[in-house]
């Protein structure tokens, strides 16, 4: 990770428009930025970008309450960024996905599993990804919250209709 900054921000990821003093008590969350996370991935469509691979940068941004942490100032009460920074990297390189869409899902799932985090933006950069034309960067930015992350497997649910009042027609 070449950057860490953990600064207020006026919206919090996953949260489009409202700002954290709309959503807590007292606004005590904070957004923790992990910045330009590198790695080199075989993330892609064509079989090339899978054989060779290419370079990956990835922005994190996630939202959890740091009142323990500040009133404590221990480790063992906060969310330690080198956990989800090493997590992020874990992700990032693991199995191949083809379309960036899935690697920001994944991504997304891997800094929500922390408990306490509530919401993630993620940016996936892929800088080299083979264009025609030229351009600088090719980027993805995802926001999700527990409620929003796309789930790893199907989910079974059931939907059950009737009434409880009698015979209803």
């Amino acid at each position: 990770v070449d950057h860490l900054v953990a600064v207020p921000r006026r919206e919090c990821p996953g949260r489009s428009g409202a700002t954290r003093h709309d959503r807590t008590r007292g606004g005590a969350r904070v957004c923790l930025e992990l910045a330009r996370s590198t790695a080199h991935a075989r993330h892609g469509v064509f079989d090339f970008e899978r054989e060779n691979g290419q370079e990956f940068t990835i922005d994190v941004g996630y939202e959890y309450d740091t009142r323990a942490a500040a009133r404590t100032d221990s480790i063992a009460v906060a969310i330690s960024y080198a956990d989800v920074a090493a997590a992020v990297h874990a992700a990032l390189t693991s199995d191949p996905v083809a379309l960036i869409e899935a690697l920001a899902e994944s991504l997304a799932r891997a800094v929500l599993a922390f408990e306490g985090i509530d919401a993630v933006t993620v940016v996936v950069h892929k800088p080299h990804a083979p264009l025609a034309v030229p351009f600088s960067d090719v980027t993805l930015t995802i926001q999700r919250t527990r409620l929003t992350v796309v789930p790893q497997e199907p989910v079974t649910c059931v939907l059950a209709l009737g009434g409880n009042l009698g015979d209803v027609p």
